[in-house]
């Protein structure tokens, strides 16, 4: 792989989070039993304002996207470079009430033609972002539902994650052409693997070792932005010069999920953490039978498949609780036994 040698201190690291997860995992168990098996059944109420609104939002967002495209750049390049034109922007913040209602409709045994429309319009737009990791949120969350209602077998997941990879490899080429790069295409996706499987945990490795300087005040990166563009006061007053990149020795800027925790609170924040995720995982897991909760398992899946890249639910905080508030959201609009004031305004 051409990365440097892991130290035997990572490894020490890493049994304490897992050993500690499964303790966090246990206790759920201890603390609330099993769950009821039984799936909650949610009667449908009528809502085509609502599935027009964003049916029309998202056959917008694929004019957009594709028209970037054309011009020769991305949403994700767009994103980086902080240059969003001011109608993406707005509509930025409806990206997760889409992405639930995406996954409430692919959740179901039955699809109406009209939610079909929407689920393909929806995927093929979510693809023409070119960001990687919502690309793979979107995949895992397909696959478990897919999965979850028989709709698809063990050898179509394997066919799905190579057609999944090859779309990956081209996007990679694709974006590192885009930068100038040199690499053919095969040398690409080889340093494509070794950045995204292997450098987090040597990034990491490199932290814990102290052999680069680290950033504080990852874990509550919300709590502090928050509190420093509504009061102008900045908890985090970190001297270290530390831009995020190390050389491992390919440039990388993940470093597993560990990274907020220990950077905040060494060895101690590994433990508490992963007792606390996997307390909070395994909440999810169990209350998956109830329709709402089965909408934020689907959705948030992909966090927990990817920790040995890097920290999502805590450093993007704010669109996971986004999300979690808009699945809540969708499967109440649909639920029939709702207060109907609730439900008569998307009627129509």
């Amino acid at each position: 792989s051409g990365l440097y040698k892991l130290t035997d201190r990572i490894w020490a690291v890493v049994f304490l989070y897992l050993a500690f997860f499964l303790f966090g995992s246990f206790s759920y168990y201890v603390v609330f039993g099993k769950r009821n098996k039984r799936m909650e059944v949610v009667y449908e109420n009528s809502t085509n304002l609502f599935h027009n609104f964003l049916f029309f939002l998202i056959a917008y967002l694929f004019f957009r996207y594709s028209l970037l495209i054309v011009k020769g750049t991305t949403l994700y390049k767009l994103i980086v470079q902080n240059n969003l034109p001011l109608d993406l922007k707005l509509l930025f913040y409806l990206d997760k009430i889409s992405l639930a209602y995406f996954f409430y409709i692919i959740s179901k045994n039955k699809i109406t033609k009209k939610e079909k429309h929407f689920a393909v319009l929806f995927f093929v737009t979510y693809m023409l972002k070119f960001s990687k990791m919502d690309i793979m949120s979107l995949f895992v969350g397909t696959l478990l539902a897919l999965w979850n209602n028989r709709k698809i077998k063990l050898k179509h997941i394997f066919f799905l994650m190579l057609m999944m990879f090859c779309l990956l490899c081209f996007l990679h080429f694709f974006r590192v052409k885009g930068n100038n790069s040199t690499d053919s295409f095969f040398g690409a996706i080889g340093n494509m693997l070794a950045v995204y499987l292997l450098s987090p945990l040597k990034a990491f490795d490199m932290l814990i070792n102290e052999t680069v300087s680290m950033a504080n005040g990852r874990t509550f990166v919300l709590v502090t932005n928050i509190v420093r563009k509504v009061l102008g006061i900045n908890l985090v007053n970190s001297t270290k010069a530390f831009d995020g990149w190390v050389y491992v020795p390919y440039p990388t800027n993940v470093y597993t999920c560990l990274y907020p925790f220990y950077s905040d609170f060494k060895i101690a924040g590994v433990i508490f953490f992963g007792i606390i995720l996997g307390f909070f995982w395994t909440f999810i897991y169990e209350m998956r039978y109830k329709k709402s909760f089965y909408i934020i398992y689907i959705a948030l899946l992909y966090i927990l498949v990817f920790q040995f890249f890097s920290d999502i639910l805590f450093t993007y905080a704010s669109g996971c609780l986004q999300t979690i508030f808009w699945c809540f959201f969708v499967v109440k609009l649909k639920d029939k036994r709702i207060n109907k004031k609730f439900r008569i305004y998307f009627k129509v």
